[in-house]
């Protein structure tokens, strides 16, 4: 009697373990170190990644102290180059669509407007079925050239492609957690498992994981890492580590050779942890003796917090652009910098897009790049065309960007 109570236990055990591995392959959110993958140094040829809210007047700063060393021989060995940001108030996965197709809003599909079954203009949805023209992965895809598109905005649902497409980070965790639909999450859909293996969240950090981001010797330490600090950080590193895990997937198991890898960690962190970098104090803060204080604090910890996020940025580059080696071509997209941290009429900081600076950048480097050349001024559309020449990439007609043979060789 007693041993079949036991094996009536053990067996339970196992049903409710094998239940909740079943859930967790597709809701659970582990947050467990994934294994490293072995890409082959160089594998890939080209190379694009979108940073959001990339400024130069941080990491310059950062690279005349020596700490962004990856980021330091993309700019020495290639070329930088300029351009405005689309209108404030635009959605930002219509400014990065752009980016990769080199045609407006209004002749892409995205961001334009159609008239309604009642008569009213509205806009199109957001989604790739929505575009009407080629982005630079459909154009490498029906070359026969193995791509993976990662992250990117404007993404979701997936699109068919040669190669592999993961939706954008944060919605994939959203609809992860409300058993949204996988085919929508990955294509092809048998990588959904492999891919929803390499899933990082952001409770699979502590916050003696992420000391590296604050005054460790100051009066808070890591109770600096709290609330929504510790929740904007470990979602950033998550999601920017998630896309390398992705990356080296793509080129170690999918074949993959031309990626298009999203991090939108920096642009987080930036909206959080400015106002301890460059301080500024809203009156009614100053006005209370105790919030002042403790806010004063917050900025004796983490003033680095920024800075030492863009060191971490620079690492996850440096893995990055170890898949494509010397002989592919990089480019690092930035839709918008940033301004910083003012007051409003009643004192209050401007928190979010009212931040973002209206200039975006691009760093080219690779053999198509000419070392040391700069453009100030070229246009979010001239993106597109010029990592298709870079690469090596037939230009399609009806482009509204061009080529920037100043940065090419």
């Amino acid at each position: 009697m007693k041993l079949d109570k036991a094996l009536a236990v053990v067996a339970l055990c196992l049903l409710v373990v094998a239940v909740v591995v079943g859930i967790g392959k597709w809701r659970g959110a582990s947050g467990r170190e994934a294994p490293r993958l072995a890409a082959e140094p160089g594998s890939a040829s080209l190379l694009v990644v979108g940073v959001e809210g990339l400024e130069p007047r941080v990491y310059e700063r950062l690279l005349a102290e020596g700490k962004l060393p990856n980021l330091s021989r993309l700019i020495s060995s290639g070329a930088v180059v300029t351009f405005p940001s689309l209108a404030q108030g635009t959605d930002p996965r219509i400014g990065w669509t752009s980016l990769v197709t080199g045609v407006t809003p209004e002749r892409q599909g995205v961001g334009s407007f159609v008239r309604s079954q009642k008569g009213n203009m509205v806009p199109l949805a957001l989604r790739p079925s929505s575009r009407t023209v080629d982005t630079v992965w459909t154009l490498l895809s029906k070359a026969g050239r193995r791509v993976a598109v990662l992250g990117w905005p404007g993404t979701w649902p997936v699109e068919q492609v040669d190669g592999l497409m993961v939706g954008p980070y944060e919605t994939y965790v959203l609809e992860r957690a409300h058993d949204g639909r996988r085919e929508d999450a990955v294509y092809p859909p048998e990588a959904h498992a492999a891919v929803d293996s390499l899933i990082r969240t952001a409770d699979s950090y502590r916050r003696v994981s992420l000391s590296r981001f604050v005054k460790m010797d100051s009066a808070l330490g890591l109770e600096a890492l709290s609330g929504y600090n510790l929740e904007v950080l470990a979602k950033s590193c998550a999601a920017d580590t998630t896309l390398l895990n992705l990356a080296r997937f793509a080129v170690a198991k999918r074949g993959a050779t031309s990626l298009f890898v999203f991090l939108p960690g920096l642009d987080q962190v930036s909206q959080r942890f400015w106002a301890y970098m460059e301080p500024v104090a809203p009156p009614r803060l100053e006005a209370d003796r105790r919030a002042f204080a403790r806010y004063t604090q917050l900025v004796d910890a983490s003033g680095g917090t920024l800075p030492a996020f863009y060191e971490y940025l620079d690492e996850t580059l440096g893995a990055l652009i170890e898949l494509v080696g010397d002989a592919g071509t990089v480019a690092v997209v930035s839709d918008h910098g940033y301004v910083g941290l003012t007051l409003d009429e009643r004192g209050n900081p401007r928190i979010g897009a009212k931040m973002h600076s209206g200039t975006g950048l691009m760093i080219l480097g690779g053999p198509g790049a000419r070392p040391g050349a700069r453009v100030d001024g070229a246009t979010l559309f001239d993106v597109a065309p010029t990592v298709m020449a870079a690469a090596g990439v037939a230009l399609p007609a009806g482009l509204d960007g061009r080529a920037l043979n100043e940065v090419l060789r």
